[in-house]
């Protein structure tokens, strides 16, 4: 079975919204290969805390476009995603 990659195509969007997704959740999100040209990120209502957010922020998402992170347990930490070249 042949992969997305494989077949020259890539996700752009994805909402994950009330999944009770969380910290773990998105470590493994930041890790998977499929986000490399995502531009749409929804995780509403999911308590990924500050630290969800950083695992995110440390995948760099270069051509995300909307983060949409309403209801998410996040303090005011700041923490801020790569900058896009």
């Amino acid at each position: 079975m042949p992969t997305l990659q494989k077949l020259g195509l890539s996700i752009r969007t994805v909402y994950i919204d009330d999944n009770e997704l969380g910290p773990i959740g998105c470590r493994i999100l930041a890790k998977s290969s499929l986000l490399e040209r995502l531009t749409d990120l929804s995780i509403n209502n999911n308590k990924i805390k500050d630290a969800g957010l950083k695992e995110l922020a440390s995948a760099g998402l270069p051509f995300i476009e909307d983060l949409s992170l309403s209801y998410t347990s996040l303090t005011q930490t700041k923490t801020q995603l790569p900058q896009k070249d």
